[in-house]
């Protein structure tokens, strides 16, 4: 698409390329089909279902399967972020949605911003948001470790935590409220571990009641 190589792409890059304006992650979060919205966060993110729509529409003969993507991108200092949202039981079925959502994602992506492949390994963190509602359910995939995350959950828990305003001046002068737990070494749930350090920087599978602390306490102040 003519973009230079050299040139740091943004978000401006995109959006520009495919004449498309600015979404929200509340927007991008949307179950159509089951109306439900998992989050309600305003922050602003390229709708990255309308750049694979735009995309296609200037092939001159399209594929002969229609290829699937990923629901938000946007970036952050040096740093893009793919989200995405699953808000149904992922079965084995939908598992492997994901992975061809996110292989025809990172082909659009790349391809529109000139950029090899070893720039999404530095440069990308993924994140898959599920409801943890659905993770009892036969169903889901064998690719899913509840043991895994049983140990996890606690980790997701102190993420979300917030500081009682009996304990905030105790906070504040040992400036606990910047504490936050680890979440690097929770693990990447779905077999999504296998696309950390191949095709993107870090992979993180976050519960849907913990997303939204996540997204400000680890993306916008990480």
């Amino acid at each position: 698409m003519g973009i230079d190589s050299t040139k740091q792409p943004n978000e401006k890059t995109i959006l520009d390329a495919f004449g498309l304006e600015y979404s929200t992650l509340s927007k991008t979060s949307c179950d159509d089909k089951n109306d439900v919205i998992m989050t309600d966060l305003q922050n602003k993110v390229i709708d990255f279902d309308r750049v694979k729509e735009e995309y296609l529409k200037r092939m001159e003969k399209g594929p002969s399967e229609t290829p699937y993507s990923n629901d938000a991108l946007f970036k952050i200092e040096d740093t893009w972020y793919f989200i995405e949202f699953k808000n149904g039981t992922i079965n084995l079925k939908e598992n492997v949605k994901i992975f061809n959502k996110i292989y025809d994602s990172m082909l659009i992506f790349l391809e529109t911003v000139n950029k090899h492949i070893d720039y999404s390994r530095n440069n990308i963190i993924y994140v898959l948001v599920f409801n943890e509602e659905s993770i009892d359910k036969k169903k889901i995939s064998n690719l899913f470790d509840k043991n895994k995350y049983e140990e996890d959950k606690e980790l997701f828990e102190l993420a979300c935590s917030e500081i009682s305003p009996s304990n905030y001046r105790a906070a504040l002068f040992y400036g606990l409220q910047n504490m936050k737990p680890n979440l690097d070494s929770t693990t990447a749930q779905f077999g999504l571990e296998r696309f950390e350090r191949f095709i993107f920087k870090k992979v993180y599978t976050i519960p849907k009641y913990a997303f939204d602390n996540f997204f400000n306490r680890y993306i916008l102040n990480k």
